[in-house]
């Protein structure tokens, strides 16, 4: 997970769908053997959780069902133990539902404790889980996994949504945060070295027969409820959707700071891309794909023409975990400024906010030398997702600034398109959700 955050209101980075995934045709670089596998692929529901702050997932832990974040950033799964203390950001103990925790697991791990081994995590707003590791079954979307490692949480600061137990990381092995011996106050990549573990979907791949690919496309903000399915993931294929064409742009191998674990350089650690640019425009047959906007016919009209991309050269992450897209700053400050009225800066949020019936500009992200935009709802953030809660005619945009990497495609995006994390060929396709 980047920065677990839904603005504001801190989401710490986040029913079984009938229907089989179809074969990506668009996909044509694939084998018709490998398009026969993905059209076999295991399909789940997603949750959408707090106002599209976040998305979940279930699974099953052992014998129990939990609901997890979903989140791309990040790779280790947790749960807490009915005996997990909750603390504040002074570090002083506080009632357990002061951290926002859903169902507990109380049965412990089925397959054992690992010895001399414990779990630590800390996320991008401060945030962490302490705990234990052990082995047990995890099944998702019809893929199960006899023996994943995992973690069990008794300690930790944490900003919940009520709704989740824990977080679910999809990302590479490489982040995982286990590490040698019992006392996580001596836990330091650099000098006591990490334990790194098979995320499940690895572990789904190499032990399940899983093609070595998950795909998910989440649904639009103004089409979904709390708690209620908000999407699909797909394990092994590509989400039952409709889309336009694919364009796909290669993973890359980079140390993002200077807090990089030492083997970034030479391993995959987070899904970062780099997309060739962003425009702001407005996108063909904009009224079509979205009329959730506050426009007028002035506004449409001069914003009709296609404007030129701004380039990029910048990392960014895709991280389902994160609520907004974080953008280099240059980008996020023009696109701040072509708002009507302009964005104002809050510097207590460190956000750009607008008025709430604000005129927005739309926004592509450019991959593969193809415009995958934005949905307007998602660049002007109504409602409680996004308002000022102490000022209550402002909301925050869907895209911010970051000072430096790494920066994040986030829900904000990824609610616009369908993503699919080719694990076999190192890639990731997107298509404009239709």
């Amino acid at each position: 997970m980047g920065p677990p955050t839904s603005l504001l209101l801190a989401v710490a980075k986040i029913a079984q769908i009938i229907t089989a995934s179809p074969t990506p045709r668009h996909i044509s670089h694939l084998s018709a053997e490998r398009q026969t596998q993905i059209s076999e692929a295991s399909p789940a529901a997603v949750k959408f959780l707090s106002h599209g702050a976040g998305y979940g997932v279930d699974i099953t832990f052992g014998r129990e069902t939990f609901t997890l974040i979903f989140d791309t950033g990040s790779s280790d799964m947790w749960l807490p133990t009915k005996e997990c203390v909750c603390v504040g950001p002074d570090m002083r103990r506080v009632p357990v539902t002061m951290c926002g925790i859903g169902q507990t697991c109380d049965s412990g791990f089925s397959g054992g404790k690992i010895p001399d081994v414990n779990f630590n995590i800390t996320y991008g707003h401060g945030e962490f889980v302490v705990g234990s590791m052990g082995y047990e079954s995890v099944t998702v979307g019809g893929v199960t996994v006899p023996k994943q490692e995992a973690a069990l949480v008794n300690y930790g600061f944490w900003m919940g949504d009520k709704a989740t137990s824990g977080l679910m990381g999809w990302s590479f092995p490489t982040l995982t945060s286990a590490y040698p011996g019992t006392d996580p106050s001596k836990d330091n990549r650099k000098i006591t070295g990490v334990r790194n573990y098979n995320p499940f979907i690895f572990n789904a791949i190499e032990q399940a027969g899983v093609n070595p690919m998950f795909g998910y496309a989440f649904s639009k903000r103004s089409e979904s409820q709390d708690n209620q399915v908000g999407g699909q993931l797909s394990i092994g294929g590509v989400p039952n959707v409709a889309h336009g064409a694919w364009t796909s742009t290669p993973i890359k191998i980079m140390a993002l700071s200077p807090k990089a674990p030492p083997e970034a350089s030479q391993k995959y650690t987070f899904y970062t891309v780099i997309p060739d640019g962003f425009a702001i425009a407005k996108p063909p047959n904009d009224s079509k794909r979205d009329t959730d906007a506050a426009d007028s016919a002035d506004s449409d009209a001069a914003n009709s023409a296609a404007m030129p991309a701004y380039p990029n050269s910048e990392p960014m992450i895709v991280d389902s975990g994160t609520t907004v897209s974080y953008l280099p700053r240059d980008i996020a400050m023009k696109y701040a400024s072509m708002t009507k009225p302009a964005a104002r800066w809050n510097q207590q949020g460190h956000l750009y906010q607008v008025p709430c019936n604000a005129w927005v500009p739309n926004l592509s992200v450019r991959i593969g030398g193809q415009d995958l935009w934005y949905n307007r709802e998602d660049l002007l953030l109504t409602g409680e997702l996004g308002q000022d809660p102490y000022d209550k005619s402002y909301c925050n945009l869907g895209v911010q600034p970051a000072p430096g990497p790494p920066f994040v495609l986030g829900g904000t995006f990824l609610r616009a398109v369908v993503t699919v994390h080719d694990l076999g060929q190192h890639k990731i396709w997107f298509a404009q959700r239709q």
